[in-house]
């Protein structure tokens, strides 16, 4: 099976506008950018429990780098993490009265 397609987007919709930011972001064509969206929904609908489509090798490096510095431990302790939870609850309870 085959398809012809031919898409309008103008391009300050936000269809043209996201469009246009795949194709910058990766450096490909329009038409590339659609073809691997329609991949990657295509695969999400063969097995909505597969995210394997988000952990691309940029995503796994940047985690990798995150693991690192964490074993290094040059991250906050315990106890400054929970301070900083108390401190960002108590601003987010003052600005969202009940």
């Amino acid at each position: 099976m085959t398809f012809d397609l031919h898409i309008h987007f103008d391009d300050q919709s936000p269809e043209g506008l996201a469009l246009e930011a795949l194709v910058k972001h990766y450096h490909i064509s329009p038409e590339e950018a659609l073809r691997r969206g329609v991949t990657t929904l295509a695969a999400q609908a063969a097995d909505p429990d597969n995210f394997d489509h988000l952990f691309t090798p940029e995503k796994i490096s940047l985690l990798d780098a995150a693991a690192a510095e964490a074993r290094t431990g040059n991250n906050l302790s315990l106890e400054q993490v929970q301070k900083e939870f108390k401190t960002k609850r108590q601003t987010w309870l003052e600005n969202h009265p009940a």
